[in-house]
């Protein structure tokens, strides 16, 4: 199975790795240009990363 996000929790935040080109893509075009990166991921708030996550799942990709 292609994965497309690894996800990994931290306590007070979360690090929504894009992978695949197409997840590459798809953080373009719907995360903030402003947003945070740490180790090639995007930092994002518990309060925030259900929808992020839902997002690209509805898009159609695969986040472990």
């Amino acid at each position: 199975m292609r994965i497309d996000f690894e996800l990994s929790g931290h306590g007070t935040l979360y690090l929504f790795r894009p992978i695949t080109r197409a997840a590459h893509t798809w953080v373009d075009e719907h995360v903030p240009v402003d947003a945070t990166w740490f180790g090639g991921a995007v930092v994002v708030a518990p309060r925030d990363i259900g929808p992020i996550i839902g997002g690209a799942i509805g898009d159609g990709l695969v986040v472990r």
